[in-house]
């Protein structure tokens, strides 16, 4: 059986050389280059957080839901606080103690200030009354610090928002007990933001301009292009006045753009391959892939520029079949 698994090779590899695969192609069309290029950006909120709480405890308390609008400080879930508050009031207990002794401490030193003047103690009496005054002031500090510290771990144990915003995730529930750092809550800025990936077209619009005719100026660009797509975001603030949610893809127009020779494709005869945008024309009845760069797409049809020309025939679907250099008869 060993020796027929070679010639069973040897046939199909026969058989696909004799019947090269069947193909429909289209020849790119010339997109105007003096056109503003149609692209399609993404709301998206300008702050996007991750909220959880510094230190572990359980929750004994989610005080909003999805959906919910908060403001800046406002108070969203809290973590179980009755050992550090036990603690608290043992601190308290302690430094009435220590006020208590340094009071003590300030009398009698006085005391002995007076009986010293009248040599009724010596200088020794004198000196151990300041050392107590002192240490009862460590005392009380000391005691003072770690109310502080207790108190700051206290306010940990709230979870508040970091600014104006809507909840958009909860993550848990009541009752979990959480480790430092675990996300409990998501939270969106209520300002959003507009991005849009731009082509290499050798420069950059002045402004984006909406269906509605309102232009939108560019207030910052990212200097790094995407790795999948090539192309570069700009950042446009959404006005808050205008409807729209994170997430909603816009349509909008670029105005003053300067532009490449710009070809049209049917979207089905674009793909991917090796992390590179491209399309395979057919030469010599073989297919070629060929590196495309991807200006904007409205669904069925993309907008390219690369080097080809109007007499390139691509293969227009089907393109999960095919591979460089595979057999191909293109349909007249």
């Amino acid at each position: 059986m060993r020796f027929l698994f070679p010639l069973f090779l040897a046939w199909v590899m026969s058989a696909s050389a004799a019947e090269p695969l069947v193909v429909e192609t289209v020849s790119p069309r010339t997109a105007q280059a003096d056109a503003d290029l149609v692209l399609l950006g993404q709301l998206e909120p300008v702050q996007n957080s991750q909220l959880g709480f510094e230190l572990a405890g359980r929750v004994t308390s989610i005080l909003v839901d999805e959906g919910d609008a908060v403001a800046a400080g406002q108070v969203l879930a809290t973590l179980d606080t009755d050992l550090l508050r036990a603690q608290r009031r043992e601190l308290i207990a302690a430094i009435e103690q220590a006020e208590a002794a340094l009071r003590l401490a300030e009398v009698s030193l006085k005391r002995l200030n007076e009986a010293r003047s009248q040599g009724a103690i010596t200088d020794q009496n004198l000196d151990e009354a300041q050392q107590a005054k002192q240490d009862a002031e460590g005392r009380l500090a000391v005691l003072n610090a770690q109310l502080s510290g207790l108190d700051i771990q206290l306010d940990k144990h709230q979870l508040l928002a970091p600014y104006d915003g809507f909840v958009i995730a909860k993550r848990l529930s009541a009752g979990t007990v959480v480790a430092p750092g675990t996300a409990v809550l998501g939270l969106n800025s209520q300002s959003l933001r507009l991005r849009v990936g731009l082509p290499d077209s050798g420069g950059q619009p002045a402004a984006l301009k909406l269906a509605s005719g309102e232009r939108l100026p560019i207030q910052r660009s990212v200097p790094q292009r995407d790795a999948v797509t090539g192309l570069q975001s700009v950042l446009v603030d959404w006005p808050l006045e205008r409807s729209g949610l994170a997430g909603d893809w816009i349509r909008v127009q670029t105005t003053g753009m300067p532009s490449k020779r710009d070809w049209e494709l049917p979207l089905s005869a674009v793909t991917r391959l090796a992390g590179i945008w491209g399309g395979y024309r057919v030469i010599n009845d073989r297919a070629v892939f060929t590196e495309l760069n991807i200006l904007a797409t409205d669904g069925q049809t993309t907008r390219v520029n690369g080097r080809i020309n109007e007499s390139d025939r691509f293969i227009a679907n089907g393109l999960h079949r095919v591979v460089p250099d595979l057999p191909v008869r293109a349909l007249p």
